[in-house]
């Protein structure tokens, strides 16, 4: 008999249950109703959806970026889940953009898939794709997988959920991270039991293409309780919606993106596990999705198309085992990504001395290598220890290219940024519902960069040493309320810009330092919740990208700016109803430029709205043999402005988008519905595009029209 067959068997006649969380790790709860949907494969669980346990209050929800376990209603820091039955009203390979409808606190740039930046907590730098680290780290499982490249938009098919830290995170995460954390946690092989799905969709847009999306997985038991192998593949093509004067032509802007992530998982002592896993994702976009000129709002003036590739692969090997009592975490990641973009440089031909249409070509090859080993244990005195090494190389090449003549090397960088780092956190109950947590990263951050401007190369070699502190103090005085005081920091490195004059190619670090109060409320019978947060920052040479007279793109630092607001949800839950209500308001200023730099008139931080709010509803039947769920979203994003640079202090107006969905699970089938910018809303949500023609004509990036989608899904057996 198994140790699960054993500890089902002990629980079988008590309400209670038993959920394995990992291959060493058990959950003991109250029995969910029978109707509750499985909590594993493509599908995921919806947290929101869970109703109230024997003691009326909601499932433990557990959160693991922090480096251990930690259940999200004590964790003193802002953190949000979405799991993969949250995703499902997004289709059947949701990416990003996904994510940040269901968060207030995160926006995309909306440039276009494989070309977006992702924000968090109000800290936006620039809307451009520069040579500045992400304000947002992206990890996948254990490893990180970005430093400086745009967000890769990977599709999140069998994922278990997706954490969200908001604000900044240095401590546990190294260099970056200034806005926060978005890690995607894929399902893990399981060794006891067959498990399959496979789903497929279709869609339209209105006056715009069709598309069909299909994803399956396998998970697949290859010895008892100790070898198992997890299978996942997808396929799409999205459609399009712009119509350009480029061969593309109607609805150009359509994308194509094939992936393929395997896992093997194997129990190789008591106690100790290995996993070792593999992801690879083609993304190709035929055209961009900006529109300009007049006329139609889908429609682009330019006769050279617009293409984009954003192709990522990555390994993993992460093993668990217990030393001790301690748990031990070693993980290894190894990531390789490709960036190519293309864009129509015509209207700056003549900067270029060249006359006609000109293309601009801009290949990008990042390498990200991850390792990192750390301890972890204690129950009222809970401890972590580890250390970590990080190794980030770009390589930029960017020419011009005449419809004759030979192209012209206009960009070539070379840029290898590492960072060795010991970290540590301790967190010590006082007793009476208090608990104090506090840590601190101690590192060593290098840049070596070499740029070649034609001429003789110029090359910058930085060494920085510093600590990065956290501290936190939380109160529960009982199981219905929690309250916290948070301070953490974060850093990003200097380096070089691979564009503009020689003389301004340098950049310095910049630093970020936050504070922020939270609490989290539930009543007595389970059914209401209320999660609110102030926060404040204080941001120092604030890294950006701006616009060049040519339509490359430099940066620099901007000034030192401050961010403060608040964010609160409030919930409630029956069997069958939920609705969601939340708000995050904002204010993000540069407060004092650069010494030479001017103040914009309106000084707000690029990109980031000054709120952004949602409500959502969701009721679920039972009808006929199946159960029916209904449900949609209503969100709201307020004004925000493109660019620290006064050129381009550009407004971009509030807009709004309602969402609908519908879906009916009868045994392993389910139907599902959806219909996407239901108003048929034409917004403007983002005012950039191309940067060699931004200064001499708006741009648009307007709303995806109206969509219609359904499909269909199976689970195995």
């Amino acid at each position: 008999m198994t140790l699960e067959q054993a500890l089902r068997r002990l629980l079988r006649d008590t309400n209670l249950a038993a959920e394995q969380t990992g291959p060493l790790a058990w959950r003991i709860s109250a029995r969910r109703p029978e109707r509750q949907r499985d909590t594993t494969g493509v599908s995921g669980g919806k947290a929101s959806q869970a109703p109230p346990v024997a003691d009326g209050l909601p499932a433990e929800i557990i959160v693991t970026a922090t480096k251990r376990a930690d259940n999200y209603q004590t964790a003193a820091l802002s953190a949000q889940i979405v799991t993969g039955l949250d995703l499902l009203p997004s289709g059947a390979a949701p990416g990003t953009s996904a994510v940040a409808a269901l968060s207030d606190a995160m926006i995309t740039s909306n440039i276009g898939p494989g070309r977006n930046r992702s924000f968090l907590r109000g800290v936006g730098d620039s809307p451009f794709n520069g040579s500045t680290q992400a304000t947002v780290a992206v990890e996948l499982g254990e490893g990180r997988i970005t430093f400086n490249a745009p967000d890769p938009d990977l599709r999140l098919v069998d994922v278990e959920r997706i954490e969200l830290l908001k604000g900044p995170q240095g401590p546990l995460h190294g260099t970056g991270a200034l806005g926060g954390v978005y890690r995607i946690v894929p399902a893990s092989p399981r060794t006891d039991v067959f498990q399959g799905e496979a789903a497929l969709a279709f869609e339209g847009l209105s006056g715009g293409g069709t598309g069909v999306t299909g994803s399956a997985m396998a998970n697949l038991p290859l010895k008892q309780d100790r070898l198992a192998l997890r299978v996942v593949g997808y396929a799409s093509r999205e459609p399009g919606w712009i119509d350009t004067d480029a061969p593309s032509g109607r609805n150009s802007n359509a994308s194509r993106t094939r992936g393929a992530r395997l896992a093997l998982h194997w129990s190789f002592a008591p106690d100790w596990s290995a996993e070792l896993s593999g992801l690879v994702q083609l993304l190709h976009v035929a055209d961009s999705q900006y529109a300009n000129g007049s006329g139609s709002v889908y429609h682009r003036v330019g006769a050279i198309a617009e293409p984009h590739d954003n192709d990522i692969h990555n390994g993993q090997l992460t093993i668990r085992g217990d030393i001790a009592g301690a748990k031990l975490v070693s993980v290894t990641s190894w990531t390789v990504h490709e960036v190519d973009s293309t864009l129509d440089a015509s209207e700056a031909a003549p900067l270029f001395g060249v006359s006609g249409p000109l293309r601009f070509e801009d290949d990008r090859t990042y390498h990200v290598f991850n390792q990192e080993v750390r301890l972890s244990g204690g129950d009222r005195l809970r401890w972590l220890a580890g250390v970590s090494y990080l190794s980030a190389t770009t390589r930029l090449l960017a020419e011009v290219q005449p419809v004759t003549g030979s192209p012209s090397v206009v960009g070539d960088l070379n840029e290898t940024n590492a960072e060795l780092a010991a970290f540590a956190d301790l967190s010590m109950s006082l007793g009476h519902g208090w608990r104090v947590d506090a840590g601190a990263r101690l590192f060593r951050a290098s840049s070596d960069d070499e740029r070649r401007d034609g001429g003789a190369p110029r090359a910058r070699n930085i060494r920085h040493t510093g600590t990065i502190p956290n501290f936190a103090l939380s109160w529960q005085p009982n199981a219905r309320q929690f309250y916290f005081l948070h301070y953490a920091s974060a850093f990003r490195p200097a380096g070089l810009t691979p564009f503009g004059p020689t003389a301004q190619a340098e950049f310095e670090s910049d630093e970020l330092k936050s504070f922020e109060a939270g609490t989290r409320l539930r009543s007595a019978d389970g059914h209401m919740s209320l999660n609110a947060t102030a926060y404040f920052a204080n941001w120092n040479h604030i890294q950006s990208d701006y616009l060049l007279p040519n339509g490359l793109i430099g940066t620099r630092n901007s000034g030192t700016g401050r961010i403060y607001g608040i964010e609160a949800q409030a919930g409630w839950n029956s069997r069958h109803w939920h609705l969601e209500a939340g708000v995050d308001v904002q204010h993000a200023r540069l407060e004092s430029p650069e010494p030479g730099l001017a103040m914009p008139t309106d000084n707000s931080l690029p990109v980031v709205p000054k709120a952004k709010a949602h409500f959502t509803w969701h009721r679920t039947l039972i009808l006929g043999p199946g159960q029916l769920s209904l449900g949609g979203r209503l969100n709201w994003i307020g004004a925000s402005r493109l660019s620290l640079d006064p050129a381009l202090n550009r407004k971009i107006a509030p807009h709004s988008r309602l969402d609908l969905d519908a879906s009916y699970e009868l045994g392993a089938w389910t139907l599902d519905a959806a219909v996407s910018n239901a108003l048929g809303s034409h917004a403007d949500t983002f005012g950039y595009g191309n940067p060699f023609s931004l200064a001499l004509a708006p741009q648009r990036t307007p709303m995806r029209p109206r969509g219609i989608r359904i499909g269909i899904r199976k689970k195995f057996p």
